[in-house]
This record gives structure tokens, sequence and C-alpha cells, in this order.
């Protein structure tokens, strides 16, 4: 009697509460569930438009090179001015420095998404927490920062360069008034601006380089426990 009486109670609660099994999966729905889906496709999706942007500036500079390319050719044979090739030079570095930025984003975007699957299997209980795979993907990050300082500090060294040399002409032809003071005042302008990114990155480089050690030291520290 009294099983059947439990069992009449319980069939009554589960009914009144929704508590069966459906409701059982519906509860381990939680905040914490949805936000790591949410996530994990938040960090897909930022992995593809960095693909996808990487992608497009990959073409730009195979185009930048080829243009450039053309130009020196065409100075062997006195049809391509100075002017053409410096301004042809820019738009390669310019090329460049986009490609290896977006470069970056891809590596980032890659390693961000595979710390946020590891950190996610230990918060689901589905596999140990593991340190010492989170810190070399902290390496990763960190060498690729250091990747991007150092290619981008040469990248605008040699932009700052050549920007110099376009002031140069650009500050004759407008003593000639072959050009007017507004288009020379730009080339000076942006001939400091180059100067200015070159001295940015050289510091960032610094950071990254310390940045870089202090990722080394945790992983150390971690693999030895």
């Amino acid at each position: 009697m009294k099983t059947g009486i439990t069992k009449f109670i319980c069939a009554v609660v589960i009914v009144l509460s929704g508590c069966g099994t459906a409701s059982m999966g519906s509860a381990s729905v939680t905040e914490d569930s949805l936000m790591r889906r949410d996530d994990s496709i938040d960090a897909h999706n930022k992995l593809v438009a960095a693909e996808l942007t990487r992608e497009r500036t990959r073409a730009q500079l195979a185009q930048a090179k080829v243009v450039y390319d053309v130009q020196l050719r065409l100075e062997n044979t006195n049809t391509s001015s100075k002017w053409e090739i410096y301004l042809s030079l820019i738009d390669l570095m310019k090329a460049q420095i986009e490609d290896r930025v977006a470069q970056h984003m891809v590596t980032i975007a890659g390693l961000d998404e595979q710390i946020g699957s590891l950190r996610r299997t230990w918060r689901e209980g589905s596999a140990p927490v593991d340190v010492p795979s989170l810190a070399r993907l902290m390496v990763e990050k960190r060498e690729s920062a250091l990747f991007l300082a150092e290619g981008s500090l040469a990248d605008f060294r040699q932009l700052a360069e050549a920007r110099k040399v376009m002031y140069e002409i650009q500050d004759e032809l407008a003593s000639r008034r072959v050009i007017s003071e507004e288009d020379r005042h730009l080339a000076m302008v942006l001939k400091n601006q180059s100067s200015a990114e070159a001295t940015i990155w050289g510091s960032e480089l610094e950071k990254a380089k310390v940045h870089l050690e202090e990722a080394k030291r945790d992983l150390e520290q971690v693999s030895r426990r």
C-alpha cells in the first residue's frame, strides 16, 4: 500500500512540477552552459572572420608585389619614374603590414579557440585541469605577438624611409610649382606619421620580448609541478 501511495504522489509531483526526464534535461541547461556554448561559437566566428581578412590581405599583397616588380623592370628601360617606383613601394609596404597583422589575428583567434575549448572541458568536468597545456598556448600567443612586433618594426622603418624620399621629391616639385603646397604638406605629414609608428613598434617590440619571457617562465614553473 505504501508503495502504491508513493508512486501516486511521485506521479502527481512529476505532472505538477515537470520534473520528469524532459525536465531533467532542461535543468541541466544553466547560465554557465549557455555561455560556454555561446563563447565557443563566438571564438569560431572570430577565427573565420580573421581567416577571411587574411585571404583579402594576402591577395592585396600579391598584387602589390607584382606592381612593384613591374615598376622596377620599367626603371631599367627608363619608362618608370622614381616617383612611381617609391609610390608602388609604399603600397607594397602598406599591404605587407596589413597582411602581417591579419596573419597574427588568425593565429591569435585559433589559439583563443583552443584555450576556450580546453577550459570548457575543465568546467564541464570531462577532462582534468591541464595548466601546462594552457601555459604552452599562452607562450604561442606571445611568440606570435613578438613576430608581429619584429616584422612591423622593420616594415614601418622601410615605409618611413620610402615616405622620406617621397617627401623630398614632392618638396622639390612644390618648389617648382609642379604640385601644390597642400600636396607637399601631406607628404611631410605621412613621413612623420610613419616615423612615429616605427617608434611605437620599437617600444612594442621590447614589451613583446618581456611578455614572452614571462610566459616561458610560467610554462617552466607549471611544468615542474
